[in-house]
């Protein structure tokens, strides 16, 4: 599997507040801004972030982004578990990017 594919399985697990952070942060805007759209705190928003470069495995947010930018879309979140994600993912095998010529 792919690490794009990888990548999308798990943020299809994230929790409906981690995926709008997730998509508002590849939009560019910043914490604060965040919050202010989720009506959460800027420290709040820094947790919840925080949290995810755990979860992908990465240490700030440009390598989060870059990983995601193609992935993120926002909540709702769909009902298959990560492992069905997975299971489908490996099924459809390589995509291309739009625009671009490559494998995603």
């Amino acid at each position: 599997m792919r690490s794009s594919d990888a990548a999308g399985c798990a943020v299809d697990s994230l929790s409906t507040r981690e995926r709008d952070i997730l998509f508002l942060m590849t939009k560019g805007l910043r914490n604060r801004e965040i919050g202010s759209q989720i009506g959460l705190s800027e420290g709040g928003v820094k947790y919840h972030i925080n949290r995810l470069f755990a979860i992908f495995g990465v240490s700030n947010r440009t390598e989060l982004v870059g990983q995601l930018h193609d992935v993120v879309e926002p909540a709702p979140t769909r009902s298959e578990t990560p492992k069905e994600c997975q299971s489908r993912a490996a099924a459809e095998g390589p995509k291309t990017v739009a625009g671009r010529g490559t494998a995603a």
